[in-house]
């Protein structure tokens, strides 16, 4: 039984023996010489005087057991004047006090929380932190101790009354992250159809979503901030990818659509575990890597076996070890197993929330559920941007931000993504906009080809994923695109508009943008 059915049975239970109370009081004075509390009224207006302290005098027991049950009545009012000062407390603080407050704060920005979850918390306090005057609401949950360590508020309103709330300003920044991602999905709606945006965690991404609605999970957030903590170093890089599951599935995309550098790079992904659903979903992952397991030039994928400790030989071969398996009990278990057993001379990456001497852990809540991470407002700028750079270039009536459908909102945010690998590219190694394009403007024709088929095979390689293919003509339902094709076979016209993303770069710097924000 919850807290909410205890409680109304202690009510019953309370309400009952007052009645009972009281009838026992008219039972012992009614006949009794001089006395007044001769009816159920009267004894109810006797005892409210008492149990208030106001005391009339009009109405007393004579008798000895009327005077007993009187005592009862008298001893019980301190515990009802305690209990109305309570609750009268607990409605001034639990609404009445924080919406008056909210009026008083409707030109700050308010984020709104739909559950006081691990992950809501997490977020709340990265939010407290970077912005200390905002406004940190959540709709529901039981942890008040970590709500207010959080610097937030719990306020349980409907969600059209607290948007209603917000005046002036900037509407409130919707942020669902129940447990239920079927809750969050419901809430994320609703908040569309009143105006606001929302932010959903759930992995189950509509095909067409309108630009307010935003849908994010713990996976994608992990691998997009682990490739940017810990980036490409080399072009011909080994790097060997142990584990199963969602976790292990979003790091080997974002690697494969992150790590492009080179126009002749040759990273060799080496994969141990059961990467089949992976390649089912992906079926054109041949387009762009050697599956063969040969030496053919270009990325590579070795599918090494699903048994994790079948051959020691790939983890000591290895300039990066990456285990990620969805229990994390489990990654640390072979990360014990590895160490133990096996001499890796090569950096070793597992994804832990708690730290392991001797190697670089990742993944953590604090590490995933960031404002970079989640709301990516810088990100969503710059792809704003991109989208209008394109239009610009293609001339005539294109399509407005609002208007283009979730793929090609989805293919820009990617292509902004990469701004910082860009800038890598062109600094050797360092991130910094306003150099990088500086240092792009001077590039030779040579140079700027280069930069053209390293965008090209980074945008190519994304469609593909997406599981686009080629058509002499464009046909976005059936994802056919005529530019998939390799960089020669490209028109010149088509050749120049990869020269969009790293215009990018001064859009990057002119808002003031550094790399940590994206």
């Amino acid at each position: 039984m919850n807290n909410k059915g205890k409680r109304l049975i202690l009510v019953a239970a309370l309400l009952l023996l007052y009645l009972a109370l009281l009838g026992l009081l008219v039972l012992t004075e009614k006949g009794a010489d001089g006395a007044g509390i001769t009816s159920l009224p009267l004894a109810f207006w006797y005892s409210l005087t008492t149990l208030t302290t106001v005391g009339y005098g009009d109405l007393y027991p004579v008798t000895a057991w009327g005077r007993v049950i009187g005592a009862v009545f008298q001893l019980m009012s301190l515990g009802v004047l305690v209990s109305l000062v309570g609750l009268l407390l607990r409605i001034l603080r639990g609404r009445w006090l924080p919406v008056l407050r909210l009026k008083f704060l409707r030109k700050i920005d308010w984020y709104v929380f739909s559950a006081a979850s691990t992950e809501a918390l997490v977020l709340a306090r990265a939010i407290h932190e970077s912005e200390p005057d905002a406004v940190l609401i959540f709709l529901s949950g039981e942890n008040d101790e970590g709500v207010r360590e959080s610097g937030g508020m719990l306020l349980s309103l409907p969600l059209r009354e607290l948007i209603g709330l917000k005046k002036t300003g900037k509407l409130p920044y919707i942020l669902c992250m129940d447990s239920d991602p079927a809750v969050n999905e419901r809430l994320s709606a609703e908040a569309d159809a009143l105006g606001a945006e929302s932010w959903c965690l759930s992995e189950h991404e509509p095909d067409k979503l309108p630009p307010t609605r935003h849908f994010f999970h713990a996976a994608e957030c992990c691998a997009r901030s682990y490739w940017k903590r810990y980036p490409l170093k080399d072009a011909r890089e080994t790097i060997v990818l142990a584990g199963e599951g969602a976790f292990a599935e979003a790091l080997l995309e974002q690697a494969l659509l992150t790590n492009v550098v080179s126009p002749d790079q040759s990273v060799r992904y080496v994969l141990i575990g059961d990467w089949s659903d992976f390649c089912r979903c992906h079926p054109y992952l041949d387009r762009f890597a050697d599956l063969s397991g040969g030496d053919s030039g270009g990325d590579s994928l070795v599918f090494a076996g699903e048994v994790w400790n079948q051959d020691w030989a790939p983890y000591q071969d290895a300039d990066r070890v990456i285990l990620c398996w969805e229990d994390e009990n489990v990654t640390a278990d072979r990360l014990s197993r590895l160490q133990r057993y096996c001499p890796v001379s090569a950096p070793v990456h597992a994804r832990l929330s708690w730290q392991r001497e001797g190697v670089i852990t990742f993944g953590s809540q604090e590490e995933i559920f960031t404002p970079e991470n989640v709301l990516r407002e810088e990100l969503n700028q710059l792809a704003v941007r991109l989208h209008g750079i394109y239009c610009a270039n293609a001339g005539g009536v294109q399509p407005g931000w609002n208007e283009i459908g979730s793929f090609l909102r989805r293919s820009n945010l990617a292509s902004a993504d990469h701004l910082t690998v860009k800038s890598r590219i062109l600094l050797n190694g360092r991130e910094d906009f306003k150099e990088a394009f500086r240092v792009w403007c001077k590039l030779d024709p040579a140079g700027h080809e280069c930069c053209r088929r390293i965008e090209h095979e980074r945008w190519s390689r994304f469609h593909l994923m997406n599981n686009w293919k080629y058509a002499p003509v464009r046909d976005n339902a059936k994802r056919l695109h005529p530019m998939l094709v390799p960089f020669e076979q490209l028109s010149e016209a088509d050749q120049a508009k990869d020269d969009g993303p790293w215009k990018l770069l001064s859009d990057a710097a002119g808002l003031g943008l550094k790399s940590d924000r994206l």
